[in-house]
C-alpha cells in the first residue's frame, strides 16, 4: 500500500534519507550509483563539488545560510554530468544525524535547490537496529585508545540528551510527518529495512517504478559489505588486545598479508550478541510503541509483521 499510494510520475531528484543501518551503503554502491538512467551525486562523494555543495548544505547555520551561495555551489556540480535528462539522485546517511544543522532543514535545502524531488526514508525496527548501531560503534570503542561502553549505557546514558541519543534519534513519525507537509504525501516514500532485506529486487523495482525508472533484475546486495555485525571472536580479540596491547601498533609489527589473513579469520563465525539486562528491551518498546503505532497507522505500514514495537 506503502508503494501505490506514490504516484507514478518523474522526479528530478531522488533524497534518499536513509537511517543508519537501514541498507544505505547496498543503495548507494548498487543501485543509485549504478542506474543508467540516474545522476548520482554522492554519497559516497567523488568529486569536489559535490561535496562543497553538501557540506554547504549539512553544516551552515541558519542565520548564516544563503540560497544564493547554495545554487552557485550546485551549478558546477550539475555540469559535470554529460546526460543531463536523468533523473538526479542523492543519498546520506549525514541527513538523519543530529550533528548537523536540523534534519528537516538539510532536506528543505535539498528540496529549494533541486525541486520536484521524490524523498525516499528507509527505516527499520529500532530494536534490531539499536543492536546492530552498538556493534558498529563498539569497533571503535574497542580500537587503541578507545573506551568501551557496555550496551546499557550506550541506550540510557544519552537518553536525557535527546540530540545525541541513538534512541531518540529512532522516533521515526515527527520526521516523517514533517517530510510529508514539506513535498506532499505523493513524493514521499518510505522503505522498510525487512522488506528490502527480505527481496531486495522488488522493492527496488517497487522504488524504480515509482521513480519512472527501467527495472533491475538482479540482486543489488551482491559484492557489498553492509558494515556486518562483529563477530564474537572479533570482540573477544579487540578485549584482549586491549588489556595488553593497548597501545601497540600491531601493523608496524607484522606483515600486512599475515594481519589481513589473521584478521579475515576473526571476523567469520557467529556474530556478536547483546546480553540485555532484566527490563531493559522492555522499556524500549514502551519508549517507542506509541510513535511506531502513528507511524502505521498515518502511513498505512505493516510493521506488526516485522515485530516493530506496537
Amino acid at each position: 500500500n506503502n508503494w501505490t499510494e506514490a504516484k507514478v510520475m518523474a522526479p528530478k531528484a531522488i533524497i534518499h534519507v536513509g537511517f543508519y543501518k537501514t541498507g544505505t551503503k547496498t543503495l548507494q554502491l548498487n543501485f543509485f550509483s549504478k542506474h543508467p538512467e540516474i545522476n548520482y551525486l554522492g554519497a559516497p562523494y567523488n568529486n569536489l563539488a559535490a561535496l562543497k555543495f553538501i557540506n554547504y548544505i549539512k553544516n551552515t547555520e541558519e542565520a548564516s545560510y544563503l540560497p544564493s551561495i547554495a545554487k552557485e555551489l550546485f551549478k558546477p556540480v550539475y555540469e559535470v554530468f554529460d546526460n543531463n535528462t536523468n533523473i538526479l539522485a542523492l543519498s546520506d546517511e549525514d541527513l538523519t544525524s543530529y550533528e548537523f544543522v536540523d534534519r528537516l532543514t538539510m532536506v528543505r535545502r535539498l528540496n529549494d535547490i533541486l525541486g520536484g524531488i521524490k524523498l525516499l526514508v528507509s527505516v527499520r525496527n529500532q530494536i534490531t537496529q539499536l543492536e546492530s548501531y552498538y556493534f558498529q560503534a563498539l569497533k571503535w570503542y574497542l580500537r587503541p585508545g578507545g573506551v568501551e561502553i557496555p550496551f546499557q549505557n550506550f541506550i540510557e546514558d544519552t537518553l536525557p540528551m535527546p540530540r545525541i541519543s541513538p534512541v531518540h534519534n529512532l522516533l521515526y513519525f515527527n520526521l516523517l510527518h514533517s517530510y510529508e507537509k514539506l513535498v506532499g504525501r505523493d513524493s514521499l516514500v518510505i522503505l522498510l529495512y525487512e522488506d528490502f532485506r527480505a527481496n531486495n529486487i522488488r522493492e527496488i523495482n517497487n522504488i524504480s517504478s515509482i521513480m519512472n525508472l527501467s527495472s533491475l533484475e538482479h540482486d543489488i546486495s551482491a559484492n557489498v559489505s553492509e558494515n556486518a555485525r562483529v563477530s564474537a571472536q572479533s570482540v573477544f580479540y579487540r578485549k584482549v588486545r586491549k588489556v595488553f596491547l593497548p597501545k601497540s601498533r600491531l601493523s608496524r609489527l607484522i606483515p600486512k598479508f599475515i594481519s589481513h589473513k589473521f584478521h579475515s579469520a576473526i571476523n567469520k563465525g557467529a556474530p556478536a550478541s547483546i546480553t540485555w539486562e532484566e527490563g531493559m528491551r522492555l522499556r524500549l518498546e514502551d519508549f517507542f510503541r506509541e510513535d511506531n503505532q502513528k507511524l502505521a497507522s498515518k502511513f498505512n505500514l505493516d510493521l506488526a509483521s516485522h515485530h516493530y514495537p506496537l
